[in-house]
């Protein structure tokens, strides 16, 4: 499976060592997504019916699906790369023998939604090199939505390459956001920035799933995400999308507070 916008002559003109990159690169793609959409068949035949759920906290839950899903995207992963290292959301963590390279999951993104039968979840799959992430995939079962991103080949969504929006000022801009875990304990504190900012732009959101966030801030449909206590596996396996795409991190305030946008945001 090549990537859109790949052709035969772009191919010819590969020297022998990129040649062995890009197919080495092309199989990383297609097994990630393989093992994405394995998933989200899964959750999409579930995501309706009661389900059982645990709580980490008492907001922070998980499903038996998510744990189900995990298992799939892991087996799948494993045959094709047997000495990769493993970091997965629920309960894998797995050091292999070629550790230059882990993959980096999180089976059911937006679990909360999933529970509640709210539909706006995905399935996350990155890969990293040397700790370099070097390709990702999100994929959304509902909408049959996959976004692809690998390093020098920019991002996409079912095949077609994707921009970012073009919108460069704040009032004009559709923002997307989410509160972390701690957020009873914590709620004037991260109210505040969400205050300063909604009463700024055009509009903002809060869907539940911080990959589609990131994956829809590259399409275009937000102008920034403003993330707080991003977390560094969460943040990993989402920015590329967001980075073949146009879009750079920033942090504000302790580094406590990360949004994605260009650098002249004015912010």
């Amino acid at each position: 499976m090549w990537p859109a916008g790949f052709t035969a002559a772009a191919w010819g003109n590969c020297s022998e060592p990129e040649h062995a990159i890009d197919v080495e690169l092309n199989n990383f793609l297609a097994a990630a997504e393989e093992a994405a959409r394995a998933a989200g068949s899964l959750i999409v035949e579930s995501w309706q019916k009661s389900k059982e759920i645990r709580y980490k906290s008492a907001i922070d839950l998980v499903t038996t699906v998510d744990r189900q899903a995990e298992e799939r995207i892991v087996h799948i992963l494993r045959r094709e790369f047997p000495n990769h290292s493993f970091l997965a959301e629920e309960q894998t963590a797995v050091v292999g023998s070629q550790s230059d390279y882990r993959w980096i999951i999180d089976p059911l993104d937006g679990t909360t939604n999933f529970a509640h039968a709210y539909p706006q979840f995905c399935v996350s799959v990155a890969l990293e090199q040397q700790g370099e992430v070097i390709l990702g995939v999100v994929h959304d079962p509902i909408r049959d939505e996959t976004f692809k991103a690998t390093k020098r080949r920019g991002a996409f969504l079912n095949g077609t390459p994707v921009r970012t929006s073009r919108v460069t000022e704040l009032d004009k801009a559709l923002l997307a956001t989410g509160f972390p875990y701690d957020r009873r304990e914590r709620a004037d504190f991260y109210l505040g920035f969400f205050k300063a900012f909604m009463v700024r732009c055009q509009g903002t959101r809060r869907n539940g799933s911080a990959a589609l966030d990131l994956c829809y801030l590259a399409c275009g449909p937000h102008r920034w995400v403003l993330g707080v206590k991003t977390a560094s596996m969460g943040y990993r396996r989402r920015v590329p999308h967001c980075a073949r795409s146009g879009r750079e991190p920033h942090r504000l305030r302790r580094k406590r507070i990360l949004y994605l946008g260009r650098r002249d945001s004015g912010i």
